[in-house]
C-alpha cells in the first residue's frame, strides 16, 4: 500500500531485472505477484512497467479497474513484458494520450468492452 498513499506521485517506472525472474526468483507471475502489491494512487499521470515476468496484469488494472484506479493516468507504457497474455481495454482512460507497447511476444488480445 505504499504507493497507493504517494498522492504527489505524478510518474512511475516498475523494472524487474531479468535475470531474478529467468532463475523463478520472481515466481510465476500468474496472479500478478509483487505488481498487485504496488497499486499507486490515483492521481498518478504515468505509469511504465518494463520486463514484467506475468502473465496478467494485477487486479486493479483488470476490466474497469484501471480507469477506476488510475482516472487521471495520460501515459501508459508496457515493455518486455514477455509473459503477458492479455491487457485490459484502455478505452476508459478520458486523459490517456499515449500508449506505448513493445516486445509483449505472447499478448493474446486486448479487452474491448464496446
Amino acid at each position: 500500500g505504499y504507493l497507493c498513499n504517494a498522492e504527489y506521485l505524478k510518474s512511475i517506472t516498475i523494472i524487474w531485472a531479468r535475470s531474478e525472474w529467468a532463475e523463478g526468483r520472481m515466481g510465476n507471475g500468474d496472479d500478478g505477484g509483487v505488481l498487485e502489491d504496488l497499486q499507486p494512487h490515483g492521481n498518478l499521470k504515468e505509469l511504465a512497467i518494463l520486463n514484467y515476468p506475468g502473465l496478467r496484469i494485477p487486479r486493479w488494472a483488470r476490466e474497469d479497474g484501471l480507469a477506476a484506479s488510475l482516472p487521471n493516468l495520460v501515459k501508459i507504457v508496457l515493455k518486455y513484458c514477455d509473459r503477458l497474455k492479455e491487457l485490459p481495454w484502455l478505452g476508459k482512460l478520458q486523459h490517456l494520450k499515449t500508449v506505448e507497447l513493445k516486445g509483449l511476444t505472447n499478448l493474446e488480445y486486448m479487452e474491448n468492452k464496446e
